[in-house]
């Protein structure tokens, strides 16, 4: 909530939440450090903990998952293990969706 005397107890407008992380950041000695930082993180996380990437798109609302390979900061390696999984969890599914349209 906002503390000026203009706005007091009012919810803080984006622009001042990004001013005051950025502020802090800089004082931490974290300059590139942003409001968008632990969102970046939060995914890495989620990749290297072997969660599909698929699942990870639909988590954060990413309709294609090439977006929300722009928020994974993964290893060469690490990324190659990641879509391999998914792959394979992928050619899984239409195994098993083939099998079901049998007659």
């Amino acid at each position: 909530m906002s503390e000026s005397h203009r706005n007091a107890s009012h919810p803080l407008a984006l622009v001042s939440w990004s001013k005051i992380v950025q502020k802090l950041a800089l004082g931490a000695g974290l300059p590139q450090f942003t409001t968008h930082t632990p969102r970046h993180l939060r995914l890495t996380h989620m990749a290297r903990a072997h969660m599909d990437l698929h699942q990870i798109a639909l988590d954060t609302g990413h309709t294609s998952v090439q977006t929300t390979m722009l928020y994974i900061h993964l290893s060469g390696v690490e990324l190659t293990e990641a879509v391999n999984r998914s792959l394979a969890g992928f050619e899984q599914w239409i195994e098993m969706m083939l099998l079901e349209t049998r007659p």
